[in-house]
């Protein structure tokens, strides 16, 4: 109903009544992580942890609290943890191996990555975020990459993302029609996505599409400022919907 004070309250009430009740500390966890309070989820999901040490979603919750809140040493320290409880739990290796990447650990981001892969029922993220890895360390297996990106794109609406890293992929192959293709889907999902217009105009001039070009240029000036980043919120929502109960799975390959 949009009525978050009284939404913050009864929840509030809730968890102080009974703190064990995991339900109760994940829901006013989740709460506080959609209304970008990472502090404050972050003690709320730390103390429902310690109640409930065998739950991995307030363990994941807490991971996610304290990375979004710029902990990631913290947070790299709680799903290291998780993953010693429930060993084949996905968004755990996806969280682990996204915090390693962001700190440019990118070997070690890899090798979790795919480790996660080989676990029962891969959320669909984390064939994206490994795919996108792979790109960055210069991988030549370009089959394994779009292979990859397509079960992401399946299972990921609108991935925007998916689209742009297969067309850096397509690009190094030399396949350019296919790169402007992804790239074209990118911004049809995403039309304020600043980079993708910017390396679509790059691709236009690169075959003589010079009007189309320009058009892209100019729509890439006006969204240049737009400092977003995609890649985070895009795992964010992913992790949200894992708490919430409306998790993906990309199944089996």
């Amino acid at each position: 109903m949009g009525k978050k004070t009284e939404a913050e309250r009864d929840l509030t009430a809730a968890f102080s009544r009974a703190p064990q009740q995991e339900s109760y500390a994940l829901d006013l966890g989740l709460y506080y992580l959609q209304q970008h309070a990472y502090d404050r989820a972050a003690r709320v999901l730390e103390r429902g942890a310690t109640l409930n040490p065998q739950s991995p979603f307030l363990h994941l919750g807490l991971s996610l609290a304290q990375f979004l809140g710029g902990r990631e040493a913290q947070s790299l320290e709680s799903v290291e943890n998780l993953l010693k409880v429930q060993p084949d739990f996905s968004p755990a290796f996806l969280l682990a191996a996204f915090v390693l990447d962001v700190n440019g650990k990118l070997e070690d981001a890899e090798k979790l990555a795919a480790q996660g892969l080989a676990r029962p029922r891969p959320t669909a993220y984390l064939y994206y975020l490994h795919a996108a890895i792979l790109v960055k360390l210069e991988s030549k297996d370009y089959d394994r990459i779009l292979k990859e990106l397509a079960l992401a794109g399946r299972d990921i609406p609108d991935c925007c993302l998916c689209s742009l890293t297969a067309s850096k992929v397509h690009k190094a192959q030399g396949n350019f029609p296919a790169a402007t293709a992804d790239l074209e889907r990118a911004v049809r999902f995403a039309p304020d996505y600043a980079d993708a217009w910017y390396r679509l105009a790059s691709l236009y001039d690169r075959v003589g599409r010079k009007a189309d070009a320009a058009q892209a240029r100019i729509r890439f000036e006006r969204l240049k400022a737009d400092k977003e980043d995609r890649e985070t919120n895009m795992l964010r929502k992913g992790f949200l919907q894992t708490l919430s109960g409306e998790g993906q799975s990309a199944g089996s390959q």
